[in-house]
């Protein structure tokens, strides 16, 4: 269902956003400003809330490699919040919610192209205690998924892989994960302090989302080698 709210002024937005019984609602408005106002009105009337602003787009003069990373990395977690299915639960590891979810989008996001959004919920990995995957298997999927290997995992879109240890940070998550292997099953799955390598939670369910917003296909890839 699509409203319109105008003739509101101040605070009166977001109380009537948060009025919203849908689980998931998406806010366009104009500015960047206006949109970290109308989050900041929204964490008031909604506290249980997650609320995601995804950044105002860049000039277009701007290299691609040039725009801020963390910029990426919001508009990212906000494309997985709009994508994804509740899960049901509040763990770290999920990327769904079982809280309700605003996006607020200044309109040069929300007028930005993108891909279908089956693409991107295609190129998401699930991961339980228990499962058997080859760990060069999941690294093959963590690149595809748009995922860079590195040395340690510090930044949101990382990966690291090291004996049966393999540590990844989805941007859809506050904090990265490490995937223990035995052999070629899943021994154990916790979300970790990057600052500090410590442990703080186990969890018996992850889902990894995309680390980029557009996922080419293989046959996408092979044409685009051709060409």
């Amino acid at each position: 269902m699509i409203k319109n709210y105008t003739g509101t002024s101040g605070s009166r937005t977001a109380w009537m956003i948060a009025q919203e019984t849908e689980d998931k609602v998406l806010a366009v408005v104009s500015s960047g400003r206006t949109a970290e106002r109308l989050a900041g009105d929204l964490s008031f009337f909604a506290p249980e809330a997650e609320i995601i602003v995804m950044p105002e787009e860049d000039d277009i003069q701007i290299l691609y490699e040039a725009r801020n990373r963390e910029s990426q990395v919001q508009r990212i977690r906000g494309i997985n919040a709009l994508c994804t299915v509740s899960s049901g639960t509040d763990s770290p590891a999920a990327s769904g919610s079982s809280r309700r979810t605003f996006v607020i989008a200044p309109v040069s996001a929300a007028v930005r192209l993108m891909a279908a959004p089956v693409r991107y919920t295609s190129s998401i990995i699930e991961l339980s205690m228990g499962d058997v995957i080859e760990p060069a298997e999941l690294r093959e999927l963590l690149v595809s998924a748009g995922y860079t290997a590195a040395p340690v995992t510090e930044s949101p879109g990382e990966f690291t892989s090291r004996g049966g240890i393999l540590d990844v940070f989805p941007p859809a998550l506050s904090e990265p994960l490490r995937i223990e292997f035995f052999d070629d099953e899943i021994d154990s799955i916790r979300s970790y302090d990057p600052d500090t390598q410590r442990s703080l939670e186990n969890v018996p369910h992850a889902v990894i989302g995309p680390a980029a917003e557009f996922i080419p296909s293989e046959e996408e890839k092979v044409k685009a080698l051709e060409r």
